[in-house]
C-alpha cells in the first residue's frame, strides 16, 4: 500500500509501506537519471506515523549506494537540505523503508528539486506564477531586488518612474514585475536600477546606431569608397551578444584570479574549498574573480556544505566590482540556516566588471566550507570581423593538387609565380607538428 505521488511539479511524496508482514522490511522509491554532470539539490520534509522515527527511514540513493537522511533517534518530523555533485548517466531517487513493514507509515515531502540540464535541451518554463507580460514590461527597467536599505527608502519613488537611472533605488508595487511581497526592507519592496528602460546594454562604440526594431536585421556599414569593379561582396559577421555556457571562450578557467583552493572540472563546475587551520579567530578568504566579457546577466546554480558548528562561521558570497565604483558583495549562503543550502542565482554585469565569488571563513577552524558552483552562464560580445582597407583584384583560382606527404614547397612556390607573374615571397618549413610539416 505504498504510494509514490507528484504534486504538480513542485512537490513529489513518497508514502512508505504500513500493511506489509509484520517485521518484514518493506520499501517504496522513485529515480532518474541525471541529464548532465553539474549540482543536485533539493529539500525534504519526513514525517512519521509509526511509534518513533526508528523504525521508518528516508534514503538518497545514488546508483546502488543509499544515504540514510531521516535521523532515527530524532523527532518523528524532521525536515533539511540536500545537495551534491552528480555525474552524467547516474541513477538517483528517493526510498522510504521501514523496518517492520507495519504499525505506522512514514512520509516524506522532496520539494525545490533542482538537477543540471545539457545545453540544448528543452527548458521547462512552468511557473506558479505567472510572468509578467511584454506589455506590462513595457518602458520598465532593469531592476535588481536590492540587498541593502537605502537611505529613506520608505519614500522611494515607484519602479515604473521615468526619471530613475541607472543605480536609483525603487519601492515595487506590483509594476514591471514587482514582488508585493518581497518586503527586504520592513514592509517595503526594494528594487536597484541596473539598466534604464529600452536599454539592457551600454550602446556600443561605434557610429551606427542600433535598430529599435529587434526583429530588422542590422544594415552593414557603408564605405565612401567605391570598390572596383569585379570585387567580391563582403558580409560582416555577426556581432551580437550571447550566453557562454559553463567555464569556456571568455570565462575559461585561465582567465580567472584565484586566492586559494579554488578548482574547476570539465569546464562546468568551480569549487571553492573553505579554510580551516589557519589561525583561530582569523578570517581568510577563498575567492575567483573574472572580467565580464559583455553587458548582461551572470546565472548560476550553487550548493553549499560547512563542517562548521554554524553557517555563520563560513560565508559563500558573489561579489561585483563595477568600474570606478567599490565592490558589492552578495551573500548567498544564509547565516541561520542549515549545514547544507542550495539555491540559483542571477546578477547584472557590465562589460569590464569584475565579479566572482567567495568563501570567507570568519574563524579560519572548527570545521570547512565547501560551495559549489554549475550551470554557468555568463554573458559573450562576438568578436567583429576586421573591415577590409583594400580590396585585391580578383585572380581565377587555379586547379591545384598537391601531395599529402613530400610537398616540396619551393615547387609550389615557383607554380603560384608562374601563374600570377608577380614575385612571391618563399616561406619555407618552419614546423613539425605530429611529425608531419605543416607549410604556410
Amino acid at each position: 500500500d505504498a504510494g509514490i505521488e507528484f504534486f504538480g511539479r513542485q512537490r513529489l511524496r513518497i508514502d512508505g509501506v504500513d500493511q506489509a508482514t509484520q517485521s518484514a522490511e518493506s520499501l517504496a522509491q522513485a529515480r532518474v537519471v541525471v541529464a548532465a554532470n553539474g549540482v543536485v539539490s533539493f529539500s525534504w520534509r519526513y514525517e512519521s506515523f509509526d511509534e518513533s522515527a526508528r523504525y521508518d527511514h528516508f534514503w538518497l540513493v545514488r546508483q546502488d549506494e543509499a544515504t540514510r537522511l531521516s535521523d532515527p533517534d530524532g523527532d518523528s518530523t524532521q525536515s533539511g537540505q540536500t545537495a551534491f555533485v552528480a555525474q552524467r548517466g547516474e541513477v538517483i531517487g528517493f526510498r522510504v523503508s521501514s523496518d517492520e513493514g507495519c504499525c505506522g507509515r512514514a512520509s516524506v515531502d522532496v520539494l525545490d528539486f533542482r538537477g543540471p540540464l545539457r545545453d540544448g535541451d528543452p527548458v521547462d518554463t512552468y511557473s506558479p506564477t505567472a510572468a509578467p507580460s511584454a506589455e506590462a514590461l513595457k518602458g520598465c527597467p532593469v531592476l535588481e531586488v536590492s540587498t541593502t536599505c537605502p537611505p529613506g527608502f520608505e519614500t522611494l519613488p515607484t519602479c515604473d518612474d521615468p526619471t530613475l537611472a541607472v543605480d536609483d533605488y525603487c519601492e515595487g508595487d506590483g509594476e514591471c514585475g514587482t514582488d508585493t511581497t518581497l518586503a527586504n526592507c520592513g514592509t517595503y519592496d526594494v528594487y536597484l536600477v541596473v539598466a534604464t528602460p529600452g536599454r539592457t546594454t551600454h550602446a556600443p562604440t561605434s557610429t551606427l546606431a542600433p535598430s529599435t526594431d529587434t526583429d530588422a536585421p542590422t544594415a552593414a556599414p557603408t564605405l565612401d569608397l567605391p570598390p572596383p569593379t569585379d570585387a567580391p561582396t563582403l558580409s560582416p559577421a555577426p556581432t551580437g551578444t550571447s550566453d557562454v555556457s559553463g567555464f569556456r571562450l571568455a570565462y575559461d578557467p585561465e582567465r580567472w584570479t584565484t586566492t586559494g583552493e579554488a578548482i574547476f572540472s570539465d569546464f562546468e563546475i568551480l569549487e571553492l574549498a573553505g579554510v580551516d587551520e589557519a589561525d583561530f579567530g582569523s578570517e581568510s578568504t577563498v575567492e575567483a574573480s573574472v572580467l565580464a566579457a559583455a553587458d548582461g546577466y551572470v546565472t548560476f546554480d550553487w550548493a553549499y556544505a560547512t563542517a562548521d558548528a554554524r553557517p555563520a562561521f563560513d560565508a559563500f558570497s558573489v561579489f561585483r566590482s563595477r568600474r570606478r565604483r567599490n565592490i558589492r558583495r552578495i551573500d548567498l549562503s544564509d547565516d541561520d540556516g542549515n549545514l547544507t543550502q542550495a539555491d540559483s542565482f542571477s546578477l547584472y554585469v557590465d562589460q569590464g566588471d569584475t565579479f566572482g565569488f567567495s568563501v570567507v571563513s570568519r574563524d579560519s577552524c572548527c570545521g570547512a566550507a565547501t560551495a559549489l558552483v554549475s550551470n554557468f552562464k555568463a554573458p559573450f560580445r562576438a568578436a567583429p570581423s576586421p573591415a577590409p582597407s583594400t580590396f585585391l583584384p580578383t585572380v581565377p583560382a587555379p586547379s591545384l593538387t598537391f601531395a599529402p606527404t613530400g610537398c616540396d614547397a619551393s615547387a609550389g612556390v615557383d607554380r603560384l609565380a608562374s601563374l600570377s607573374g608577380a614575385p612571391v615571397e618563399t616561406f619555407r618549413p618552419s614546423q613539425t607538428v605530429s611529425g608531419s610539416e605543416e607549410h604556410t
